[in-house]
């Protein structure tokens, strides 16, 4: 039901004004798709925008050179557009949710109550509209959830494994084969979008620690610089044949991403990005009540689990807690790094902190069901305030169905006009950011909406 009606909200958004250029390709997108390592950048010092983002173009083009003409078949070029940005926008969606719910519940089995508690949990906190600007996963724009959300589900795919062996007890062989796909996918993951390689060398790093910090105290060792390097010594071989490979892989295509054009483009200062990052922490978490409402469930879960619920598992969820709490200051700190950019003045946006973002759903939904499990009698206000979450989470996400009709009459007039040169009158934007005042700047969006079958012939638009 809540697929569904994701997928109405998705159909009903307007397209974005990146889609013209990555869908068609133009020099600087070709650039990209030739060298999907950045070789360039190293051995040239080219400066070229998204150096580091090829698997992300590549599926973007690919998608949208393909699935419009497929869908043809049964709906109009204009209708084909919007269903396929809603069909691959609620696939991610359920994919995302599907890869929470291994992560909270330990099996893959999804008519099992122990699967879908945590899916029912989880899902209301995926906002099409409601509190989108602030925690929003899915964007509205198709491009970025290519760049940003699609990214981060491999990633979670490819620490699945390694959650589950110490979280859950599953014990996992890892064959050669298996560590040649675990590789294949963090080569994809590494170079398909900007969120990925810091995220992934904080995590390493973090892992890594945990399990250093771990050995470091069990160990009855009177030398510290012995005591230490055991710790290392410890660690089993096998976190550092997977993490140090994507680490550095990460590294790597963080390096080349200094080399991005845009940065160029929309530089200021170092000490100003982080002049604005206070701002912008403030009004991402408290302009709307959805963020402020997770972290309050999350306070509550942990003065529960502290105080009533402290087993073993309890401990792990609040270690977990402690170490993603490390993770989101780390990752805030070093968002300034990543350049400026004018559409996001203060640095922060629900795209820059998705990984942020994807935590705390994690935390919140895996020790939220914890509790739910192991409830006591005198503790039902528990289960009514989680129902209450999940009502505001849901009421909020309004539909919104209507949200691309002016973008949609705008096409169907440009696709009816005889006129080379066509007035909208539509007070919307047009498969671009801003509304098209001068008619050379539709040139490009013309040029797509010829490719998918709109128009049959070269037009122009503009709007007052």
């Amino acid at each position: 039901m809540d697929t569904t009606y994701s997928f109405f909200q998705h159909l009903s958004m307007p397209l974005d004004g990146d889609m013209p250029a990555g869908i068609l390709q133009t020099n600087e997108v070709k650039k990209i798709l030739s060298n999907p390592f950045g070789i360039d950048v190293i051995t040239r010092h080219e400066i070229r925008p998204n150096p580091n983002r090829f698997f992300a173009h590549l599926a973007f083009s690919e998608y949208f050179r393909s699935i419009p003409f497929v869908l043809q078949r049964f709906f109009s070029p204009i209708n084909s557009i919007y269903i396929s940005c809603a069909i691959f926008k609620t696939i991610l969606q359920i994919l995302l949710i599907y890869l929470l719910a291994c992560y909270i519940s330990g099996t893959r089995a999804i008519l099992t109550t122990q699967f879908l508690i945590p899916v029912i949990l989880i899902t209301p906190l995926f906002q099409a509209n409601g509190y989108q600007g602030s925690m929003g996963i899915i964007n509205s724009a198709t491009t970025y959830s290519f760049f940003y959300a699609l990214p981060i589900a491999f990633l979670l795919l490819l620490f699945l494994p390694f959650f589950n062996t110490y979280f859950h007890g599953q014990k996992k062989r890892f064959n050669m084969l298996n560590l040649a796909l675990t590789f294949f996918v963090a080569i994809i993951v590494s170079f398909s979008g900007p969120l990925i390689p810091p995220t992934v060398c904080i995590v390493s790093v973090l892992i890594l620690s945990s399990k250093w910090l771990n050995n470091f105290k069990t160990l009855n060792i009177s030398s510290f610089i012995l005591k230490c390097w055991y710790a290392v010594k410890q660690i089993p071989k096998l976190y550092f044949m997977f993490l140090l490979p994507v680490a550095i892989l990460s590294m790597y295509s963080f390096y080349i991403g200094t080399f991005n054009s845009i940065n160029y483009e929309n530089n200021i200062t170092l000490l100003q990005r982080y002049a604005k990052l206070p701002m912008g922490i403030f009004e991402t978490f408290t302009n709307k009540i959805g963020f402020p409402l997770l972290i309050l469930m999350l306070i509550v879960n942990a003065y529960l689990i502290r105080k009533y619920y402290n087993s073993i598992e309890g401990q792990k969820i609040l270690t977990i807690l402690k170490w993603i709490i490390v993770f989101v200051l780390i990752y805030i700190l070093l968002l300034p790094l990543g350049g400026y950019r004018s559409y996001r003045p203060n640095t922060i946006r629900c795209d820059t902190i998705i990984p942020v973002t994807l935590s705390l759903f994690f935390i919140y939904g895996i020790s939220t069901y914890y509790i739910i499990r192991n409830q006591r009698t005198d503790k039902k206000w528990y289960v009514a305030s989680v129902i209450v979450c999940i009502l505001i989470f849901t009421l909020a996400d309004g539909p919104g169905f209507d949200k691309n009709a002016c973008e949609k009459d705008a096409l169907r007039t440009i696709a009816a006009s005889p006129e080379k040169i066509v007035f909208l009158q539509n007070d919307c934007t047009v498969i671009d950011w801003q509304k098209i005042t001068d008619p050379i700047n539709s040139k490009q969006k013309c040029e797509l909406l010829k490719y998918w079958g709109v128009i049959n012939e070269d037009k122009l638009y503009y709007q007052k």
